[in-house]
């Protein structure tokens, strides 16, 4: 393949499952630029994107139930595959084990690093930390750049992390592309929701997958509170 310059470039993700959405962003990046995505967990290509870009799958990441685990416990093999390759930049998720070690190598590989952060919350912030924020603060003053999906995420990045406002880029990269979600997963069909006149009802509705890390628990433990409350009447979807 003829790329528009000789630029190497690496995308480092300890997990891409559920991140299909990212898929057709390599794949236009791909056509620009020599890359290789690295993932821990790989879903395997959406339906129309199939080898529109090079993949590695680097030893086999381990996810918690929740967002309180200290790191997502990725192989840290990925520095044999990224010394190969020698990318001029790296684009690693978050403050993964992957980001430190591609920040740890950099004065010796040469390597530009840019740190993709997603989004902002106190789950994945852990401003209540004082040894994770020491580390990230330290990790912020050495990366190139980065790039925040939402103001929070931007916000975090300069006013915790004291990360150089000059290098923080915000831009909504998260934006779920139709061609490569739809086709990927079987679409339910819609359940209709009660209806009633009873105006005093309110609706709460959730969106995501039924799983601890997404905040089941607390869902249904604010349910209970409610249902001891006589004069709240609610439904969930």
């Amino acid at each position: 393949m003829n790329y528009a310059t000789d630029v190497r470039a690496a995308w480092l993700f300890p997990s891409l499952r559920k991140g299909n959405y990212w898929q057709p962003i390599f794949r236009d990046f791909s056509q620009r630029f020599e890359t290789i995505v690295y993932a821990g967990l790989w879903p395997g290509f959406s339906p129309g994107l199939e080898d529109t870009f090079a993949v590695e799958v680097v030893g086999n990441t381990q996810l918690g139930q929740d967002y309180s685990a200290r790191v997502a416990n990725a192989s840290i093999k990925i520095i044999f595959p990224l010394l190969k390759f020698r990318p001029q930049i790296i684009f690693t998720s978050g403050f993964s084990i992957w980001t430190i070690v591609a920040l740890s190598l950099k004065p010796v590989a040469g390597w530009r690093v840019a740190i993709l952060y997603d989004g902002s919350s106190p789950s994945i912030d852990f401003r209540n930390s004082w040894a994770r924020l020491l580390l990230r603060r330290f990790l912020a003053r050495i990366a190139d750049g980065f790039c925040a999906n939402s103001g929070a995420a931007k916000d975090y990045l300069i006013d915790v992390l004291h990360a150089p406002p000059a290098k923080v880029f915000g831009n909504t990269y998260l934006v779920p592309d139709v061609t490569a979600l739809v086709p990927a997963h079987q679409v339910a069909a819609p359940v209709a929701a009660p209806v009633t006149t009873e105006s005093k009802i309110v609706t709460f509705l959730f969106v995501g997958e039924l799983i601890p890390r997404k905040g089941m628990r607390q869902l249904l433990q604010a349910c209970a509170l409610l249902n001891r409350s006589a004069d709240c009447q609610y439904r969930l979807l």
